[in-house]
């Protein structure tokens, strides 16, 4: 019986650490950002869960990370001074995990009401990729009527046929991403000029109107 009572007594504090450790970690804050690469939108405000938390956002911004508790969040974007009720993109629920950071951006075109928000958790992303022998980064094609993108850089091709509208997450071997090319299509000798907004972990690439 007293064995009994301390296998008992062992199992029930297990239990007890485990449930504390789920807990702990539920409460571990999640990152986000947001982002707008539509050349033809009005300068918009950035709303989280209601609140506004970037104002007068012109097309190529990219937000630092703000810490928010993990959970559902809502995130809306209206032209500047009109508010969330006449939004151009959202709001748009974000389950934001423990740990992790998401990105929500603004792509598509105002002009042909394909206005979307692509939403990337990052964290997700890049989990497979060992960052002590390889570089991360997220390539967001917003070019509209363009053939797709590819990446070209040393002789060989990084990335091949990111599409309008979609993405890729690029895990490679270091190297220098401003002496690569962006090409579209095939067209290894013409000159791209698309703008690009770059940052730690991203790479965005749209036409100006």
């Amino acid at each position: 019986m007293y064995r009994f009572a301390i296998r008992l007594f062992l199992v029930v504090g297990l239990l007890f650490s485990v449930t504390a450790a789920i807990r702990a970690h539920e409460d571990d804050p999640g990152w986000l950002r947001v982002a707008q690469y539509a050349w033809d939108a009005p300068a918009v405000d950035v709303y989280v869960d209601g609140e506004v938390v970037a104002e007068a956002v012109e097309a190529g911004f990219l937000s630092d990370f703000w810490e928010l508790a993990a959970g559902e969040h809502s995130v809306a974007f209206a032209p500047s001074g009109a508010g969330i009720e006449d939004a151009i993109v959202g709001p748009v629920e974000v389950n934001l995990e423990a740990d992790h950071r998401v990105s929500v951006s603004v792509i598509g075109q105002a002009g042909d009401d394909s206005l979307t928000p692509l939403v990337i958790d990052e964290t997700a992303e890049m989990a497979d990729c060992d960052l002590s022998q390889n570089v991360f980064r997220i390539l967001i094609n917003n070019i509209a009527g363009a053939p797709a993108v590819s990446i070209y850089e040393n002789d060989m091709w990084i990335e091949r046929n990111v599409d309008y509208g979609t993405y890729s997450a690029l895990c490679v071997e270091p190297f220098f991403w401003d002496t690569g090319k962006t090409v579209l299509g095939d067209d290894l000798d013409g000159e791209s000029g698309i703008p690009c907004t770059t940052s730690f972990r991203s790479i965005t690439l749209s036409r100006k109107a």
